[in-house]
């Protein structure tokens, strides 16, 4: 058996040290590093890279590699950033970046089930957990079913707003996910730098009454989540194998 190319012996090797380490922790550097491990810099650049690829650390141009936050797992569930944050013990927060009411437009209007001409409060917000940007989001919501919703407090959680002050409740959404490189502003907000990989994430928000209520694009730090989806198909499975129709179709050798 072929023995693992070096520098992924010296990666498996840093993360189970990383692990025991806090976030933030200043990691050796590369000089350091391939002294320690008796190899040259390139292979113990390629350990790091596997490593900054897995999320373990982060590397700031001047400063030097740092351990990386934990990432944040979202899972599929009806729940807020708020109560995201709250559930891993993080402070939420929110900067508000713009607030408007604009005509839905056709892409808008077709998602919220309006027409176009309708409007919409456009909802723009960053948000943050013990003070670090995580995401920005821009949220749309129908004009006709949320009246002085700009005067009320949009930086608490819109979901907790929505049921307290109208009595909407959100109980079914779609979500659509796909990876993006951060422009020049969204890289700024987000403290990280320009074309970062980032995760879009759309979700189409429906209330108790099957009305459309909210349309909301997140852009979330690459660096700070991942998304864990759950797919069981053992129901259809066993179908498969124990029906005469699912067996019929697989020929059976002597």
């Amino acid at each position: 058996m072929m023995a693992a190319p070096k520098y992924q012996e010296i990666s498996a090797q840093l993360q189970a040290e990383i692990l025991e380490l806090t976030p933030g922790t200043l990691l050796p550097n590369e000089r350091d590093l391939a002294s320690r491990f008796a190899v040259s810099r390139m292979t113990v650049r390629q350990a790091m890279q596997t490593l900054t690829a897995a999320g373990l650390v982060t590397a700031v141009r001047g400063h030097g590699t740092f351990v990386a936050d934990p990432r944040i797992t979202k899972q599929p569930t009806m729940s807020s950033f708020t109560q995201d944050m709250l559930a891993r013990k993080l402070r939420p927060g929110a900067r508000m970046l713009s607030v408007t009411q604009v005509p839905a437009g056709p892409v808008i209007g077709r998602d919220l089930e309006i027409d176009e001409a309708a409007t919409v409060f456009r909802v723009e917000r960053l948000r943050i957990a013990d003070q670090n940007p995580m995401c920005i989001e821009v949220t749309y919501l129908p004009t006709a079913l949320l009246p002085g919703l700009l005067e009320l407090d949009l930086t608490m959680s819109l979901y907790e707003l929505l049921f307290n002050r109208y009595r909407i409740r959100l109980i079914h959404s779609d979500a659509y996910i796909r990876a993006v490189a951060l422009a020049r502003r969204q890289a700024d907000l987000l403290a990280v730098k320009p074309r970062s990989p980032a995760l879009l994430v759309r979700v189409l928000g429906q209330d108790h009454r099957k009305r459309m209520i909210e349309r909301t694009e997140t852009t979330y730090r690459a660096d700070r989540f991942d998304f864990r989806i759950t797919i069981d198909d053992t129901e259809q499975r066993e179908d498969h194998f124990t029906s005469p129709r699912g067996l019929e179709n697989h020929a059976v050798s002597p």
